[in-house]
């Protein structure tokens, strides 16, 4: 049952209300955006739901979607990206970083004129996708807790590997030794751009940090990681394609660290030397995969 502190319930039972709507949003960094619809800051003294709750945000909800079957529910949110940089309010280098995807998020309700008289919590989930336009608005999601259950939970049978991370404790191999240090040598784009680094002594090959990491430790994407599409173009080692375009721009004398990646094939654990920890299903137990495999 839900629990109102009695000077909000006793203000909420009136003919006449001052409540404001707030929301508070933790970033995967461990930072916090706090927003509210009231049309000035509204602080908060103590509590789990402490802090200053900006007006700026200039966010805006739908109606919320509320079944008793279960189903997923549903309230989206709007607002207008923070162009002057980071801060508490959603920017572009947020979105772009994955700092706020699926980000744990809850909406509440509070008396604008006395926010430390309790609040309600009208709606605890997670953010779902962000999309952004040109003219600085963006677009997400507030779903219900109930959306973890539509994800599937366990082991699902595959001929590949399907270990989470290339290197965690399922895979057993300490990919984190084999990370070397580079350094940009020539930008085409946020997600073309040239690395120089040296292999010697490190038993890395050129090619073998294909579906890898790299990461950025000094420059404007500092401590932000991207997925290596390939790191061999056109025959020369070290020209790297992303996935996913850096947050911002790329320039050349950018430190990066790029840590070696895996296809999650039997080859590849043969190539690591790490096929006791081999978790695929297929080449064990000949099924489908078998069936349909080309010659």
């Amino acid at each position: 049952m839900r629990t109102i502190a009695a000077p909000l319930l006793a203000h909420a039972q009136l003919d006449q209300t001052t409540l404001a709507m707030c929301w508070r949003v933790e970033r995967a960094d461990g930072g916090f955006i706090l927003g509210t619809t009231h049309d000035r800051d509204l602080e908060i003294s103590s509590g789990d739901l402490a802090g200053t709750y900006r007006a700026a945000t200039a966010i805006s909800g739908s109606d919320v979607r509320s079944t008793s079957d279960m189903s997923v529910d549903n309230m989206e949110v709007r607002g207008a990206l923070d162009q002057a940089g980071p801060g508490t309010d959603v920017t572009v280098a947020d979105v772009e970083a994955g700092l706020l995807d699926a980000a744990p998020a809850q909406t509440f309700l509070v008396n604008w004129q006395a926010p430390d008289n309790g609040q309600v919590i009208t709606r605890r989930g997670y953010l779902g996708e962000i999309s952004r336009d040109a003219e600085g608005n963006y677009r997400t999601e507030l779903r219900g807790l109930m959306q973890l259950l539509q994800q599937n939970i366990g082991r699902t049978y595959g001929e590949r590997c399907d270990v989470k991370r290339f290197g965690d404790a399922r895979c057993g191999l300490d990919v984190d030794a084999l990370i070397v240090p580079g350094t940009v040598s020539a930008v085409a784009s946020r997600r073309r751009f040239n690395v120089a680094y040296n292999l010697a002594g490190t038993g890395l090959v050129s090619g073998d940090h294909k579906l890898g990491e790299i990461t950025f430790t000094s420059g404007a994407n500092s401590g932000y990681t991207r997925q290596i599409k390939r790191d061999v173009i056109d025959a020369v080692s070290g020209a790297i394609e992303l996935w996913e375009s850096m947050p911002l721009d790329v320039v050349i004398g950018d430190d990066v660290t790029l840590r070696p990646g895996c296809n999650r094939t039997w080859e590849a654990c043969v190539r690591w030397d790490n096929t006791l920890n081999f978790r695929g299903h297929g080449r064990w137990i000949p099924g489908i995969p078998a069936i349909i495999r080309a010659p």
